[in-house]
């Protein structure tokens, strides 16, 4: 769920290990259509039409893996929801809200594995730079821009915006 740049790594290592269906999830059509380069099985709009996809996709069963990348409250109780029994809900994005509300029975229900991530350890890098060197993760059609340092204004308000085709933006000091 969410296909920025993290989202989309996620599509990429999950084909790696060999999940299937892969399932991306974003509201942008751009992001949707760039994760099915990269390897999603399937991709769907988010909102209510986004579980009852991954349902259908199951069989009725739910996603065995739920990667949160968005950190906002609403996908992280979308997630809940498409989440099979027993089922794993992987909180990568940044949730910001010091209170919510959840659906919070459906972990003692569906008895939900909760895992939560905060930051890369320098031993995670060696194994990522691999990855990326063999080609496995395709890094460049993430980067969507490259502007001079002198840009710099226009680069933020790029990132302030939320325009579609726009993901890594990578200034250079020329």
């Amino acid at each position: 769920m969410g296909l920025g740049v993290t989202g989309q790594v996620h599509v990429q290592l999950a084909k790696a290990w060999g999940a299937y269906p892969v399932i991306g999830i974003t509201r942008s059509a751009w992001k949707r259509n760039l994760a099915q380069e990269l390897g999603a099985d399937l991709t769907l709009p988010s909102g209510p039409d986004a579980v009852r996809g991954v349902m259908e996709a199951t069989g009725g069963r739910g996603a065995d893996l739920v990667i949160e990348s968005t950190g906002v409250v609403p996908a992280i109780a979308d997630g809940i929801a498409m989440a099979r029994l027993g089922g794993t809900l992987l909180l990568f994005g940044t949730t910001s809200a010091t209170q919510a509300t959840l659906p919070f029975y459906q972990f003692y229900f569906k008895e939900l594995k909760i895992v939560n991530t905060r930051a890369a350890k320098s031993e995670d890098f060696p194994a990522s730079i691999d990855l990326a060197a063999r080609g496995v993760l395709k890094l460049k059609p993430l980067v969507t821009h490259v502007l001079s340092l002198s840009e710099l204004e226009s680069a933020i308000g790029m990132l302030e915006s939320d325009a579609d085709c726009r993901m890594k933006i990578i200034l250079e000091n020329n």
